[in-house]
């Protein structure tokens, strides 16, 4: 009997089954998460398998303490976070913290997992977990049973065992990334069992060999299953005898386990590396571009109205809490009388994770507050609800007035929120008609009173027009001033507006959509090619038309130059270009950049003719003896996966382009 956890044995026992009921302990190493248990006979093949679930509750556990149980709007908040141990033992960690306000929360939860349930569930269950967060939440009583009933229900397996015969041909097949396999025990020689689509992840191996038939029919489950193993491993495989019969279509390949590849050491690992020229929003040089979020302070709780109504009152998203497990954090609460929810998560130093809670509640002892809607539309009648709360030990007698910007009318004559007894520790809810009447942003403002407690309130409101947008062009000729007609639709009152634009000539409608075309050159190798080229088209299409327009002019070859010092920055140290500038290049990809850098010089003088030479001179070092190019297996989203024949068709257009001389067999196998 196997248990694994996360692929990695964690426990094995060996015993001699009994007629009848047979009892084994197994005592896997410390550790949370989902263990799969498998019985195998004496020659290795795996009988049943079931799921289970250990160690729940064994996590990083993160604490959040506020210095007060009630805060006043605008006043200063101080958190204790500590991390510790299940244990107790105080835990070193680095935590995201974000302060929201709870209603967002509740209205915006999808029941996605947390980065609990996330690592510890999702990786290993397949498929979808419905409210993944319950089973390991520590307040819900019933939630051990039901993880429990999870792991059998999703877990069980049983194996029908069925010849898996190989053609006579074996396929190279190089894999990037990640690929899927199934992670059962050491088998193999042929035989191979369903599983019922219990699937997992396995990081790629240095080398792959995947059985590929190439007349076969291919299987309708819609998945590529491939074996990932190292290189001695696969060498002992391939001397093997292979069968020589057609694989079933629909079958999986035997399982094998999953080797534990060498991590190899890449350029980018060095410690001293060098940063790449212009490469802010991309991953040149260890640098990037980071949003920053501002940090609002405010001196005294006291403000005549309540304006600042921030959702998000903190995201800090990298709190580090010392050896004693222990970090301070401080920050200022909006205007808003809600209850705000500190979430922390993220992992102890060894990878150990863990997640924690607080609620910051904000209050005054007399507040007014409206339930306004997203936006009106011109011609709305809306019943603004309106909540007067008494947070102090006695009734109060409170007063209330409602006013609005112009665009929005209070329907009735007499106040609605004169005179109102209010409870102690109780809320009063009144109806306030109004009436959307002109679009336009228009500002709402309450105030209320009660003896010496008062509460000032001023919110924003959206009124959009009731129609849709209306557009209308003409064309003439002008040889003098004159009149032109313009006939508008019917309109609501005070919804117009719109701009005017007028094209001298027609040269003038396409320079502004050549305006339109121009874009900032962003990203990495790939994305910044893409936002240069339109640049280079513009300038080029203006050359040859002849066509003056200084300012379109100027700003796409600003454009350019700046996104040749970005992509010039992305060349690899042995050339050759890739995505971030990281060796080795890519052969497609550089074959891209080749184009767009012959295009360009066509425009633009600042562009390295000796970078040139020695791109194309690495491209033509990459061909293979057969007609064809070296290919960096490397992809990042659909570029590079183009069929070998596209991708080397690509290259010979490209060294074609750069009036190379030598591709004639290079030609001839394209053509």
């Amino acid at each position: 009997m196997v248990a694994a956890r996360r692929n990695r044995v964690c426990a094995i026992q060996s015993l001699d089954l009994k007629p009848g009921g047979n009892s084994v302990v197994l005592r896997p190493e410390a550790g949370q998460g989902v263990i799969r248990v498998t019985v195998l006979d004496a020659d290795g093949i795996p009988l049943c398998e079931r799921l289970v679930y250990r160690g729940r509750g064994h996590d990083l556990q993160v604490q959040i303490t506020a210095d007060k149980d009630h805060y006043m709007p605008r006043e200063k908040v101080t958190l204790k976070v500590r991390t510790a141990l299940a244990s107790g033992v105080p835990a070193p960690a680095e935590l995201a913290l974000a302060v929201v306000d709870d209603r967002v929360l509740t209205f915006a939860d999808d029941k996605t997992a947390e980065i609990l349930a996330h690592l510890y569930l999702e990786k290993d269950l397949p498929g979808e977990i419905v409210e993944p967060n319950f089973y390991l939440d520590p307040e819900e009583e019933k939630s051990p049973l039901a993880l429990e009933l999870l792991m059998g229900t999703r877990g069980w397996r049983r194996f029908e065992w069925k010849r898996l015969e190989t053609p006579d041909e074996w396929q190279d097949v190089r894999v990037t990334d990640q690929i899927l396999m199934p992670l059962m025990g050491k088998m193999g020689g042929g035989i191979g069992g369903e599983m019922g689509g219990m699937m997992g992840e396995a990081e790629a191996a240095d080398e792959v060999k995947a059985i590929a038939p190439p007349r076969a029919r291919p299987p309708k489950v819609g998945k590529v299953l491939f074996f990932a193993m190292a290189k001695p491993q696969l060498a002992q495989v391939v001397r093997e005898p292979k069968a020589n019969a057609a694989m079933p279509a629909r079958m999986p390949p035997a399982p094998v386990e999953k080797p534990k590849p060498k991590v190899r050491r890449r350029p980018w690992m060095r410690a001293d590396m060098e940063a790449k020229e212009e490469q802010m929003g991309g991953m040149g040089g260890g640098w990037g571009v980071v949003r920053k979020f501002p940090v609002v302070r405010y001196n005294t709780t006291k403000t005549d109205v309540r304006t600042d109504f921030r959702e998000t009152i903190l995201w800090a998203p990298r709190i580090v809490t010392d050896a004693k497990g222990e970090a301070t954090v401080e920050f200022w609460l909006s205007d808003a009388v809600t209850s705000f929810r500190a979430i922390a998560e993220g992992t102890a130093k060894a990878g150990l994770p863990g997640r924690g809670e607080a609620v910051v509640d904000s209050r005054t002892p007399l507040h007014i507050e409206p339930k306004l809607p997203v936006v009106l539309t011109v011609g709305d009648r809306v019943d603004l609800p309106i909540r007067l709360t008494n947070e102090t030990d006695r009734d109060v007698i409170a007063s209330g007035v409602c006013e609005s910007s112009e665009g929005l009318r209070a329907l009735l004559k007499a106040n609605p929120l004169a005179k109102l007894t209010v409870g102690a520790n109780a809320a009063r809810t009144i109806y306030f008609p109004l009436a959307a009447e002109k679009p336009g942003k228009v500002t709402v403002a309450l105030r209320a009173g009660a003896a010496n407690l008062e509460d000032r309130i001023k919110r924003e409101l959206l009124i959009e027009p009731a129609g849709f947008p209306f557009a209308q062009d003409t064309s003439d000729t002008l040889d003098k001033a004159r009149s032109i007609a313009v006939t508008l639709p019917e309109v609501a009152t005070g919804s117009l507006s719109g701009t005017l634009k007028f094209y001298p000539a027609p040269l003038a409608t396409m320079l502004d959509g050549l305006q339109s075309i121009l874009r900032e050159p962003c990203g990495c190798f790939e994305q910044a090619s893409s936002s240069t080229y339109p640049n280079i088209m513009v300038l080029n299409y203006l050359e040859q038309a002849e066509i003056e327009a200084p300012e379109v002019r100027k700003r796409a070859l600003d454009l350019i130059k700046k996104g040749y010092r970005k992509l010039a920055g992305y060349e690899c140290k042995k050339q050759g270009y890739e995505w971030f500038g990281g060796d080795p290049g890519h052969e497609a990809l550089t074959a891209y950049g080749l184009m767009e850098f012959l295009d360009m010089a066509k425009v633009y003088d600042g562009v390295d003719q000796e970078m040139i030479q020695r791109t194309a001179a690495w491209i033509l070092a990459r061909r293979d003896g057969k007609g064809g190019f070296e290919r960096n297996s490397r992809a990042l989203d659909s570029f590079g996966r183009a069929p070998k024949g596209v991708t080397n068709a690509y290259i010979v257009w490209a060294l074609a382009e750069a009036e190379v001389k030598g591709i004639d067999a290079e030609i001839a196998a394209v053509t």
